[in-house]
């Protein structure tokens, strides 16, 4: 039940390898290639959210390792995440949720991730430096390009599985939350999808066992999928980002 996670994990190594040469080599196209690139630092951080939550490996030993490298690495350190994210589990979508995509729209959104605040300290910010020395070393101007593909990838290939209407904002958050309820299984059954977006698409069955592995999220979703709020077609997709709420 672990092959999909190692199969995901292998994929992201080459792509970014393979994208972050070409855009140090190949001036000509670095621009398109920043894309891949800056794709492939969200897909490393997906492999640290499954580390964390121990669904990568049924090693302890390799999910620190990793959500060191793919956390510290790229993100925020490994105690802010689980700190952040534990209350992302715990009573998603209130005020202090920084895990919600708010904005309603593009521009807002992506000014909202580059401006969220996270509790670290200079010292938890060192296991950065080789990405910094790592993207200084490519044209400069393909840099930006490589975050804001970054930060796109994750408001829209993982944020919005909360997309709700009224907004997850304005739910009760003094009372218990269905996982059913608060989060979209989007194109379940689709292992392109679920490898683009990190695994997680399939958001719903996530919340409600955060310990399932990728391949066990697509098999929850296939067979309880009348239980899950579900998209299986890109014009519901595109209905669902482009009539999305202002949530900030």
């Amino acid at each position: 039940m672990y092959v999909l996670n190692y199969v995901h994990f292998t994929g992201y190594i080459i792509i970014l390898a393979a994208s972050y040469y070409c855009t140090y080599m190949y001036k000509p196209w670095c621009l398109l290639t920043s894309v891949p690139l800056g794709w492939s630092l969200f897909a490393m951080v997906s492999i640290g959210h499954d580390c964390m939550h121990g669904s990568f490996s049924p090693y302890p030993r390799v999910n620190t390792l990793l959500s060191y490298v793919c956390l510290n690495g790229v993100l925020v350190p490994r105690n802010v995440w689980q700190s952040e994210h534990q209350l992302h589990h715990t009573n998603p979508g209130c005020p202090e949720d920084g895990m919600i995509l708010d904005g309603g729209s593009v521009v807002s959104e992506i000014r909202h991730l580059l401006c969220s605040k996270h509790e670290t300290t200079l010292c938890g910010e060192l296991g950065k430096v080789p990405l910094v020395v790592g993207l200084l070393m490519l044209p400069l101007y393909c840099v930006p390009l490589v975050w804001l593909s970054t930060l796109c990838s994750f408001a829209y290939l993982g944020l919005t599985t909360h997309i709700l209407d009224p907004s997850i904002r304005s739910l009760d958050h003094s009372l218990p939350k269905r996982a059913e309820d608060i989060a979209w299984n989007i194109f379940p059954s689709s292992h392109v999808y679920c490898f683009l977006s990190g695994g997680l698409n399939v958001h719903g069955c996530h919340h409600k066992n955060p310990r399932w592995t990728r391949s066990e999220l697509m098999r929850e979703a296939k067979c309880a999928n009348a239980e899950y709020m579900t998209i299986n077609t890109p014009t519901e997709l595109w209905d669902l980002v482009r009539d999305r709420k202002c949530d900030g």
